[in-house]
């Protein structure tokens, strides 16, 4: 995981693929770093069924339908290739950042199967895969010190990476 200059972000993933209030409840994670980072490309990966709750929403420029579910269900040949097609989609997207709000082992894999070179998760304390690791705010950013980033508050992490 890398530092980050926030005001060069210029592609951002956002996770939170379920449960339908956790999305609702973090659509102000994207529109904090519009207000912040008005010519920046957010794009947010979701459950497929919950798609459509990001449609439409000015401050969110890609909605990423994910499929974990029917995967899991339907196990074969071609549940493995849109599994590999979303990875390589996503590589191909090359983001800048990516905003893990899900914080789970899932989220955190494909985190980091993004490529993108600075990945921001939830505070050691709230971790629940192992896969994931703490990031901190760094001490040159705009709020002058080093603060956690994190905690299940969306706008803690829009902190992280603009004004919020």
């Amino acid at each position: 995981m890398g530092s980050h200059d926030p005001m060069k972000t210029r592609k951002i993933l956002i996770l939170k693929f379920s449960a339908l209030g956790d999305v609702v409840h973090t659509l102000p994670v994207a529109a904090t770093i519009r207000k912040s980072l008005p010519d920046s490309y957010i794009a947010w990966m979701v459950e497929e069924r919950y798609q459509d709750l990001l449609l439409g929403n000015p401050d969110v420029d890609e909605v990423i339908p994910l499929r974990t579910k029917v995967w899991r269900k339907n196990w074969n040949s071609k549940s493995l290739f849109e599994i590999l097609h979303t990875i390589k989609t996503l590589r191909r997207q090359n983001f800048d950042l990516v905003l893990d709000l899900h914080g789970l082992l899932k989220s955190g894999i494909i985190a980091r199967l993004s490529g993108a070179p600075t990945r921001i998760g939830f505070h050691q304390k709230k971790l629940q895969g192992k896969n994931q690791r703490p990031v901190h705010q760094p001490e040159s950013s705009l709020h002058g010190k080093g603060t956690p980033c994190g905690r299940h508050d969306p706008h803690a992490f829009a902190n992280c990476v603009g004004r919020g």
